[in-house]
């Protein structure tokens, strides 16, 4: 059983934002505030196949929803930092804005960031995505990343 003492909530926030390098308080804004955005947004804004957002989303966002500026950086930091983001923008290659509407191609310079980010992840977590990603578009995931760099992300479709 979760201890759910006012300190151990302090202490499983600051682990949580230290994950995300982020400041405990944006990360307990991002905890409290993100499920506005994903009732809101719920293509764009799903927990577990994040879509990756169009650069300059954040006008949309300020256009179409009651945050503030501040506000919609401190959730957007947090986001796109999520390791479901960042195996989704290496799995479609492509952006989207807030209504899941294809905006365009990923750039090759922030495609190459998102692959190191991506090869960083634990293996277990790369394995529960694919797995994921296939059930869901019966396509395999991460494809951008070369197999024969991380042979740990092939899946055994035999054992499903």
């Amino acid at each position: 059983m979760k201890n759910n003492s006012p300190s151990q909530q302090r202490y499983r926030a600051k682990r949580s934002a230290a994950r995300y390098r982020k400041s405990a308080v944006e990360f307990d804004f991002y905890k409290r505030r993100i499920g506005e955005l994903c009732e809101q947004f719920p293509e764009a804004f799903n927990k577990r196949f994040p879509l990756p957002l169009s650069i300059g989303i954040h006008h949309q966002l300020l256009e179409s929803t009651q945050f503030t500026e501040k506000e919609i950086s401190a959730l957007l930091k947090v986001w796109v930092n999520r390791w479901e983001y960042k195996c989704m923008a290496t799995s479609v290659g492509r952006r989207f804005d807030i209504f899941g509407v294809e905006s365009g191609w990923i750039h090759a310079k922030e495609m190459n960031g998102f692959i190191k980010e991506t090869v960083r992840l634990r293996p277990q977590v790369l394995r529960i995505f694919c797995k994921r990603y296939l059930k869901k578009t019966g396509r395999p995931a991460l494809i951008c990343i070369p197999v024969g760099d991380r042979p740990e992300l092939e899946i055994d479709h035999e054992s499903e």
